[in-house]
């Protein structure tokens, strides 16, 4: 499992190379786009856990204008997008979890 957010963690020819390596050498690649109303997001952001990320409103405001690419899929192929304004982080996990397995 590898976790990302696009244009932060590293370049995005990083990543479509480390797909078609997953692809070609090991198997199968699970693309999970999780998303949210930016009104859920605004009010989550505020919340204890995130003190060393971002952490206020408007640093996530700045985060989107500066990286818009964010807030849609990840390339052109298949891949399952999990809305979690309303989804507890348990759903949000089963709902992978599911689609990963069929």
């Amino acid at each position: 499992i590898i976790w990302f957010i696009l244009s932060i963690t590293a370049p995005l020819i990083y990543y479509k190379s480390l797909i078609k390596l997953v692809k070609e050498k090991i198997g199968t690649v699970f693309l999970v786009q999780l998303k949210a109303d930016k009104g859920a997001l605004f009010e989550r952001v505020n919340h204890e856990s995130r003190k060393e990320k971002i952490n206020s409103v408007e640093k996530l405001e700045e985060f989107f204008k500066k990286y818009p690419e964010n807030l849609e899929k990840f390339g052109n192929g298949e891949q399952l997008v999990v809305d979690t304004t309303k989804l507890s982080p348990e759903e949000s996990a089963r709902q992978i979890a599911k689609y990963s397995l069929s």
